[in-house]
């Protein structure tokens, strides 16, 4: 008790706040690691095209591979198909590290998904397309995985392009 200061009781009635703000660079290993992210995607008149090569380029500056997997929804998120039909592909490799565990570069990686007719149909009606990435640090489903440090400069970049076969009668 300070002199001059009546004594104060913290009880179940009393409130106490605490302001803390602890900056620690976030360093370990990681397991089924989800990113999501949402993108504008249309694509109309599918009548007139034989088939299609859908393109994802991944751009990884984190030290994590994994799998991707595209889903087009329509305007109220109704999945109509996905890019991959047997699950998400192996398709994201880890970007190079130097001696300190850190990125040195990024990884890029391009994939190729052809689509018939019937499965274009189905993106006639596609307003968004979900990308979902599943990310894992390198080792990490072993006794003695590798550690890292996430930051936040690390990106991952996804850009998805169709080339198409069109029908002339």
């Amino acid at each position: 008790k300070l002199p001059g200061h009546p004594r104060k009781l913290l009880t179940d009635q009393r409130n106490i706040g605490l302001g803390v703000k602890i900056v620690l660079p976030l360093e370990g290993f990681a397991r089924n690691f989800t990113m999501t992210d949402t993108i504008d995607f249309e694509f109309e008149n599918s009548d007139d095209i034989d088939n299609g090569l859908i393109r994802a380029r991944v751009s990884n500056g984190f030290p994590m591979q994994g799998e991707m997997q595209l889903v087009f929804v329509d305007e109220n998120f109704v999945p109509l198909d996905s890019l991959y039909s047997n699950g998400a592909e192996i398709i994201i490799e880890a970007a190079p590290v130097g001696p300190d565990g850190e990125p040195i570069g990024r990884a890029n990686t391009i994939t190729d998904a052809t689509l018939n007719n019937d499965r274009l149909k189905k993106l006639n009606t596609a307003k968004y397309a979900l990308i979902r990435a599943e990310l894992e640090t390198p080792n990490a489903t072993t006794a003695n995985p590798d550690t890292i440090r996430f930051k936040p400069s690390y990106k991952i970049d996804v850009a998805v392009g169709i080339k198409a076969s069109i029908l002339i009668d």
